[in-house]
């Protein structure tokens, strides 16, 4: 009986305290990284490569503007 009583005691008050810590620690730790991603969002590779494709049309175009400033039209 004795056996019986502590191992309810043991079950009530060590193991459902140390479960109560670890998932507020997890709650923490998923809250602190969502907010750090929320305020500082990273980017995947694809997502790196697409803003460079265009960041590299809109310099070639600039430059096909720039080009076509130049050029001097005679007419006869």
């Amino acid at each position: 009986m004795l056996s019986l009583t502590a191992s309810i005691i043991e079950t009530l008050l060590v193991k459902s305290s140390v479960f109560a810590i670890n998932q507020v620690f997890n709650l923490a730790s998923f809250s602190t990284y969502s907010l750090y991603n929320w305020y500082c969002p990273t980017l995947s590779d694809t997502e790196i490569l697409q803003k460079e494709v265009i960041f590299l049309r809109n310099e070639i175009s600039d430059m096909r503007a720039a080009e076509f400033e130049h050029r001097v039209i005679v007419l006869e």
